[in-house]
């Protein structure tokens, strides 16, 4: 009898052992539940601050004034004083308008006139640099199409070399070829047109080294309505 007590006291004391970690829990939850009432408080703070403050501002207006070469800002919410440099721009007006005072920038085509050092680095050239020299009276066009469409248009004071044309036979428009300061410019229909390259070849090839190929070629030319010449109907 006694022994059966013995064991039911050491199975009571056994069942009562988790006691300290459900205080312990009771602790972490007390605390969890502290940490969230700061968390709070502090949200709360901050959400009066931002309506008070909205709510400042809304009945108290920044002041702004201005003076020559600045702007002065007085913000009364917050007692603080700003100001603003302005630097003034400058504008040349004539009675016909605004004049723009910025100079334009001239053009360099120098680089037109470089002799290639082989005929792999013939330089081709666009549209405004061809009238360039036209205009400046540098250029000597030379049609590498056939025979027939040179003589029925081409570009005004062009001579016609076509593809193919033998050395010997290139000879012939030496006096041309020759002209001092001139730059041969060598054309054919335009873009995708490969006649005008094998016409500056062949001229390199003869000697006369000062040329370049005009890749937008007659029909760029002749969009842009620049001078030509056409056979009379």
């Amino acid at each position: 009898m006694a022994k059966a007590k013995a064991r039911s006291v050491k199975k009571t004391t056994a069942a009562a052992a988790p006691e300290p970690a459900a205080k312990t829990g009771f602790r972490i939850n007390k605390s969890l539940i502290t940490a969230a009432v700061i968390v709070a408080v502090a949200v709360a703070a901050g959400i009066i601050a931002t309506l008070v403050r909205g709510k400042s501002l809304s009945s108290k207006p920044a002041v702004s004034s201005t003076a020559e070469g600045s702007i002065t800002i007085n913000d009364p919410a917050t007692n603080q004083t700003f100001q603003l440099t302005v630097e003034p721009a400058s504008a040349s007006v004539t009675t016909a308008g605004v004049q723009n005072t910025m100079p334009s920038a001239k053009a360099d085509f120098s680089y037109l006139y470089k002799i290639p050092a082989s005929k792999t680095e013939i330089m081709k050239i666009g549209l405004d640099e061809a009238k360039y020299l036209y205009d400046n009276g540098r250029a000597l066009f030379i049609d590498a199409r056939v025979t027939g469409e040179y003589e029925q248009a081409h570009i005004k004071g062009a001579i016609s070399i076509p593809v193919g044309t033998a050395v010997q036979d290139i000879e012939k428009n030496k006096a041309a070829l020759s002209q001092k300061g001139k730059v041969l410019i060598v054309y054919c229909h335009g873009v995708g047109c490969h006649l005008s390259d094998k016409t500056a070849y062949s001229l390199y090839d003869a000697g006369y080294k000062n040329v370049v190929i005009f890749f937008g070629g007659w029909n760029s030319w002749s969009e842009a309505n620049y001078p030509e010449y056409k056979k009379a109907l």
